[in-house]
């Protein structure tokens, strides 16, 4: 279940009534999520996806456009695959929150 956390987050503000805006790095994942998170709570509209990679800068005006808070809870990491240094991942990281904030 290789979205646990963001099933467990999501459902979790979609059930205090805020609307959830996930990333995906591929649109083609949104049946996976949407199916973990229906098995706890039905979204109602109140989720929605964007495909973006935090290696990259393209997308992510849109994708804030409207958001109030941000829950970073995911990082392009894969065990035993190194596409990028953690420093550069904190750098991109920290380029997206103070260019938000």
């Amino acid at each position: 279940m290789p979205f646990f956390v963001i099933y467990q987050k999501a459902q979790a503000k979609i059930k205090k009534g805020y609307a959830v805006r996930g990333s995906v790095r591929s649109l083609f994942r949104t049946d996976e999520v949407i199916n973990g998170i229906k098995k706890e709570i039905d979204p109602k509209g109140n989720l929605e996806f964007c495909e973006l990679d935090l290696m990259h800068d393209a997308g992510w005006d849109k994708a804030m456009k409207g958001c109030d808070y941000v829950l970073h809870v995911a990082t392009p990491f894969k065990f035993g695959v190194q596409r990028e240094s953690p420093g550069t991942m904190l750098m991109n990281l920290r380029k997206l929150l103070s260019d938000k904030i």
